[in-house]
């Protein structure tokens, strides 16, 4: 289930030291089970993965970007979170 969308500016690490620029956020609470990911969260995956590559990911608290990639998939405490680099493939990705 999508919670909301978001656009970040430069007072937000995700743009100021990462590059991401907007977002899409999701509920994915830690309760002891893990529930199973939305439909709309794994197409976006998918289609990102197929149209971009693999993603950059959190690693010991950082996120690691590998070169060149143009988006985030990770979970940021009880939500995770699908960001892109450039605004118009969040846009594209909420039209799916």
């Amino acid at each position: 289930m999508i919670l909301r969308t978001v656009d970040w500016d430069l007072r937000y690490n995700m743009r100021r030291k990462y590059g991401f620029a907007a977002g899409i956020v999701y509920a994915q609470p830690m309760d002891g089970d893990y529930e199973p990911a939305c439909w709309n969260r794994t197409r976006v995956k998918l289609w990102a993965q197929r149209r971009f590559g693999n993603p950059a990911t959190i690693l010991r608290g950082e996120i690691h970007i590998p070169p060149s990639c143009e988006w985030f998939a990770g979970r940021t405490g009880e939500e995770y979170t699908i960001a892109f680099k450039n605004p118009k493939y969040r846009n594209l990705a909420l039209l799916m």
